[in-house]
């Protein structure tokens, strides 16, 4: 018998200090291949146990995305002898990490693309468990889904030649593709249905062609085919079809209601076969009821509504022809943990899915949907801070708030539906050019209220200069079932004033701004913009522009409007910062990075500002700062790297790693982030094994 012999650890043995050199660039895809990689993290699933030289156990968290990358890139050339069972394992895993990454994090699934080369060194039958490069062709049909907590979430949909569908995930710079447009994708990383795609290639060229702009044409009678289905185990008629009838067609306060008195009678909703509304059903497709969210992503809707028109057409029903499929199944129990939206749309497209009869079978949701069809993007809410933390109109220190303007259908109210906004109505086609003017210099102006049509203006839009939003504003008076506003009311009594796109071509969010910013909000809700409105007398101006409005006067007929131009003015606000990783390991004498990021934003009338960082450490600890200083410009970004060395005589546990952002000229500190360092004894024991003879 031999002696026991102490064997080396393979590198597939899990170790806690595992890294991944990435290949990061400010365009394009961070490809990782086999000489960017080093060191290796093999698990199984979930927490692993390691062993540390004192014997004891301590447990490391499950390997990131980077960790499992760098784990495939070295699989073949690292180790030999590992299963194919073990290898689609590990591929499976970091499949379903990377996936998520595209939908949720989009630039760290870029920072870990593994390059073609590598892709192609795997066994045919494991390829598809890796993300492949692929050019991509088709419309471009994004969907807005309504989500049950007030917000959206925009689903990037192409649709290719072969009918197949790919769900794009932008990395980098914000992509903006105007709905129904033909676009060509150079370069794509895909994963089953998920595409994630740079706006430009590593070499800094365009990644993304727009053949072709589709514009909306937007018809007096929109012929509206409603299908109502339900599904297999759960065969609900949820309301009749005469319900449904006066919901969306007939009704006073029903969705062609106020589409006739929003657009000045410029878009109805009828039927093709019945002028008071096509509504076919119930019918009950093969698919059974989701639940899980998993029930109702990718494709999930596409199958239901295909399986509801096969049921419709083999009943008799002619469903070609139609402006509109609207598709409704009833309300579920398990609403929001299966199907999280209330509605949901292809933007500039014709299909829209309602998730709930009858609870959402209503202006509120109905109308908002067929908006998007329309080519309507939300209305949400800007509010800003100054360099303070005061409250003000605007500045660049804002957060905006999704869904959130109550007074456009394309926000949110519940009890509430108001009338689109003056951009909104502009992009419907309904205001001629007469009702539109540009303002760029100093003006006073008549603006007559939207709610009718009219020959006056409705609408300013003011020019806060090159490559800025512009300034709408619009002026409301009680009108109607939908604007029925109290006289009282402060929507009436004041202009509203929102920033815009210049225009309507692509994603057209519109942003109404707070001119009473004093009045604050009920904390968790918006309705501080409910009195919105730039009141009588009260003036707002944008510092960072120059545009100066006030509200001259307000009358049944109309509002007095004066617009100033002066030079901008710099307004001191704090940068946004962020101090990454939260936490590190390392064990006692170690060093261990952090960065913090300073993005800067200030107008471009400010000068710019020198900082630097300083540490509070436990005793001992070190730090090295590079560089020593920072000298941000308004609007530009850096980082700090803080190479943090604990000591060898720490003891096992975490400790605080805090970082001051001194402005260099005042000497006062901006803000303080707090991360941590933990430390755990890491080095791997090796396996013992014992050979016999």
């Amino acid at each position: 018998m031999a002696k026991p012999t102490r064997l080396p650890a393979p590198k597939t043995l899990l170790t806690a200090t595992a890294t991944t050199t990435q290949v990061t660039t400010a365009v394009g895809y961070g490809l990782i291949s086999l000489a960017a990689a080093s060191g290796f993290f093999f698990f199984s699933s979930g927490l692993q146990p390691l062993t540390n030289r004192q014997g004891s156990t301590v447990t490391a968290a499950r390997p990131s995305l980077e960790e499992q990358t760098s784990n495939i890139v070295t699989l073949q050339e690292s180790y030999v002898g590992m299963t194919t069972t073990t290898i689609q394992q590990a591929l499976a895993l970091r499949k379903t990490e990377m996936i998520r990454r595209m939908q949720a994090d989009p630039d760290r699934a870029a920072r870990n693309v593994i390059a073609p080369d590598v892709r192609s060194r795997f066994a045919a039958a494991d390829q598809p468990m890796i993300e492949q490069q692929q050019a991509l062709r088709g419309t471009y049909q994004p969907q807005l889904a309504e989500l049950g907590d007030g917000t959206q979430q925009t689903i990037h949909r192409l649709k290719q030649v072969d009918g197949s569908v790919r769900f794009l995930h932008f990395s980098g710079s914000p992509v903006d593709l105007p709905p129904g447009a033909a676009v060509t994708v150079e370069q794509a990383y895909v994963l089953d249905a998920e595409a994630l795609v740079s706006s430009t290639l590593n070499d800094g060229s365009s990644n993304l062609t727009v053949d072709s702009t589709a514009v909306t044409t937007t018809t007096t009678n929109r012929k509206t085919a409603v299908v109502l289905f339900n599904f297999s185990d759960d065969p609900r008629a949820a309301m009749t079809t005469d319900q449904v009838r006066t919901a969306l067609f007939t009704g006073g306060s029903s969705v062609d209601a106020y589409y006739k008195e929003a657009t000045y009678n410029s878009i109805q909703f009828v039927g093709k076969s019945r002028v008071d509304g096509d509504v076919l059903g119930w019918f009950t497709i093969p698919s059974t009821y989701p639940k899980t969210p998993s029930d109702c992503a990718g494709t999930a809707v596409d199958t239901w509504a295909a399986q509801a028109r096969q049921l419709a057409q083999a009943a008799g029903n002619d469903l070609s022809g139609y402006d509109h499929y609207l598709y409704i199944m009833p309300w579920m129990a398990n609403q929001w943990s299966a199907c999280s939206w209330a509605g949901l749309a292809d933007i500039g497209g014709n299909q829209a899915w309602i998730n709930g009869a009858p609870n959402y079978v209503n202006v509120r949701i109905v109308g908002h949907e067929l908006g998007h069809n329309l080519g309507l993007w939300h209305a949400q809410v800007r509010r800003c801070r100054d360099g303070s933390g005061a409250t003000v109109s605007l500045s660049t220190s804002c957060t905006n708030t999704d869904y959130a303007d109550t007074f456009d259908v394309m926000g949110n109210d519940p009890f509430l539906h108001r009338q689109f906004n003056t951009f909104n109505k502009s992009k419907l086609g309904l205001y001629g050019t007469s009702n539109v003017v540009d303002v760029t210099a100093n003006g006073t102006y008549t603006v007559v209220p939207i709610e009718q049509a009219s020959s006056g203006v409705q609408a300013l839009r003011i020019s806060r200069g090159p490559n800025q939003p512009p300034l709408y504003v619009e002026f409301r008076q009680p009108y109607g079932t939908f604007d029925n506003f109290a006289l009282t009311d402060p929507a009436v009594n004041g202009v509203m004033v929102r920033l815009g796109p210049a225009s309507g071509t692509s994603s057209a969010f519109t942003y109404l701004l707070d001119m009473t910013p004093a009045t604050g909000d009920t904390p968790g809700t918006t309705d501080g913009f409910r009195d919105a409105a730039l009141p009588a007398g009260q003036t707002f101006q944008d510092f960072g522009s120059g545009v100066i409005i006030k509200t001259q006067s307000v009358a049944a007929t109309g509002a007095v409007v004066e617009v100033q131009f002066v030079a901008p003015t710099c307004q001191h606000s704090a940068p946004i910062v962020n101090l990454l990783p939260a936490s590190q390991t390392s064990a006692p004498g170690g060093t261990k990075n952090f960065t913090f990021t300073v993005a800067s934003t200030e107008l471009s009338t400010c000068p710019n500002v020198t900082y630097r960082l300083n540490g509070t450490l436990p005793n001992g600890w070190t730090q090295t700062v590079t560089p020593a200083t920072l000298s941000i410009a308004p609007g530009a970004s850096g980082q700090f790297i803080a190479a943090v060395t604990n000591t060898a005589s720490s003891l096992i546990g975490t400790y605080p790693v805090v970082e001051e952002l001194i402005d260099s000229t005042t000497n006062g500190v901006v803000v303080t982030k707090t991360a941590a360092m933990s430390l755990i004894a890491s080095e791997i024991i090796a396996p013992t094994a014992t050979f016999t003879s």
